[in-house]
């Protein structure tokens, strides 16, 4: 039996070992996951990505992304 046409290409990455690992334990398939996740990502569009966020890491929020604010107050 003829495999089925696809419209996939082999890409090569560098990336850590221990990195590439423990990803193939915790998700699999990688060729998956890495297609998935760059389609969402272009889903989102060019401005996905939020200012640097200083000490806070960016999370997305509502009306797109921005870093977490840290609020301090002294007694």
């Amino acid at each position: 039996m003829a495999r089925p046409k696809s419209n996939k290409t082999k890409l090569t990455l560098w990336v850590d070992k221990n990195l590439i690992e423990l990803a193939k334990r915790k998700i699999g398939n990688l060729s998956a996951f890495f297609e998935i996740k760059v389609l969402e990502h272009l889903k989102l569009g060019n401005n996905n990505i939020a200012d640097p966020a200083g000490f806070e890491p960016a999370t997305l929020g509502l009306g797109g992304p921005r870093p977490i604010q840290a609020r301090l107050r002294v007694p």
